[in-house]
């Protein structure tokens, strides 16, 4: 088994490295997008609305 994974990492290895290259950026940004659902904290529109006001 080991000899023919290895027969078929080097006979195919750089169209492998190609697909994984090219299909990283779009795995990782679709993941971010329906895992990562940062909530705000409480008080966060009062705290925004008052450093904007203080900060001109």
């Amino acid at each position: 088994m080991k000899k023919k994974f290895q027969q078929f990492i080097c006979k195919y290895g750089v169209q492998l490295c190609a697909v994984a290259m090219a299909l990283s950026p779009l795995i990782s940004r679709g993941c971010r997008g329906k895992y990562y659902q940062p909530k705000e904290p409480d008080g966060f529109a009062e705290f925004a609305l008052n450093h904007t006001k203080n900060s001109k």
